[in-house]
């Protein structure tokens, strides 16, 4: 080997060291390519998720505003509508029911009383959001909450946020010493499975047809619903208003979406249906990661070295780039692993803007 080839190999072997160095502390530490990196994987789960069928597991009841259009003031939802909803859909027997709805005060003392005999004496399982101290309620909410639903199963409603966007489970944690689970996690194991001991990776996704993963119906009309729709389903109750329980995912996302938040009961949804079916977000494994990522740079450190023209090179460079996101797209919607792309992409253009110099 000549020692011009010597060189150029000591070279391109220190340069795609550093290079590849910098590339993955730029993504995990400088927020711009942080934050990038978050996004483009956001972007392909609100896009480009293989399509599913509709869940049949699930069916959600909403409090919207035409629910509380029929009652006689908005906030708390009415206890006395509550009671016989409850008491309606124990009838249809259903495999569980989450009622993700917050008891924090006192209401009409007559149907506070209603609803709290009807809670203790439904036939099948029924399990209701709480909230705690690290969620902002005050002693007074706490204790109210407590005393209303004692002997009642609960689950905590937090739903954990990374730099705004929910994009993982919630499996618990201790509260006064005393352990208590997530909400979809309590749900889980009601019905008869038994949930992760740790937080999952969300898997949102979208349905053949375009049309809602989970069937949701306005509470109201529960009584007006066929039998067969509702017996034999795990049933959500909660509320979906334009204000109030609603959180940025990378639903926000999707082409076309007109709304930048979601109803945290539609959350608690994906999280049931993600532990029902078992199925986990397919990351790429840590090592193939920097596979990925060394390979690109070298990529860029080859094509540097090589006889081109520079604008020969800054051809194939473009061209080899538009490759590697196209299949980064087409992998995933496949059902693939989520490929990372900014990282080898900036370490491509590194190695191949420095190797040229």
């Amino acid at each position: 080997m000549s020692a011009r080839k010597s060189q150029q190999l000591r070279d391109g072997l220190i340069i795609a060291i550093g290079v590849s160095l910098v590339a993955w502390l730029a993504v995990r530490y400088l927020p711009v390519f942080a934050t990038g990196t978050q996004g483009l994987s956001d972007f392909r789960i609100a896009n480009f998720s293989p399509p599913r069928p509709q869940n049949d597991d699930i069916v959600i009841l909403t409090i919207t505003e035409d629910t509380l259009a029929t009652f006689p003031y908005r906030s708390p939802v009415q206890r006395k509508f509550l009671d016989g909803l409850l008491r309606h859909l124990d009838q249809l027997e259903p495999r569980a029911v989450g009622l993700d709805l917050i008891f924090d005060q006192a209401t009409i003392a007559a149907e506070d009383e209603l609803l709290w005999e009807s809670m203790r004496s439904l036939r099948n399982p029924l399990i209701v959001a709480v909230g705690d101290r690290r969620a902002g309620f005050t002693t007074a909410q706490l204790d109210f909450q407590s005393k209303f639903l004692k002997g009642v199963p609960t689950g905590l409603a937090n739903l954990p946020k990374e730099d705004g966007m929910i994009r993982s489970s919630f499996d618990g944690r201790a509260v006064d010493g005393n352990m208590i689970h997530s909400f979809a996690y309590r749900i889980a194991s009601a019905a008869g499975v038994d949930p992760p001991g740790e937080r999952l990776r969300l898997v949102y996704g979208r349905t053949d047809d375009g049309s809602p993963m989970f069937r949701q119906y306005p509470a109201h009309t529960a009584h007006l619903l066929p039998r067969d729709w509702l017996a034999g389903k795990i049933i959500l109750v909660g509320a979906d208003l334009p204000q109030g329980d609603r959180h940025r995912s990378p639903l926000a996302l999707g082409v076309g979406q007109s709304q930048t938040t979601t109803p945290g009961v539609v959350i608690h949804a994906y999280i049931l249906a993600q532990i029902l079916d078992a199925s986990t977000f397919h990351s790429l494994a840590a090592g193939l990661k920097t596979t990925n990522l060394l390979a690109m740079v070298l990529f860029g450190v080859l094509l540097a070295f090589s006889a081109m023209r520079l604008t020969f090179k800054l051809a194939a460079g473009a061209a080899i780039l538009g490759v590697f996101w196209y299949l980064g797209f087409a992998i995933y919607q496949g059902g693939g692993p989520m490929v990372p792309l900014l990282a080898p992409t900036l370490g491509f253009a590194l190695s191949l803007g420095i190797a040229s110099a």
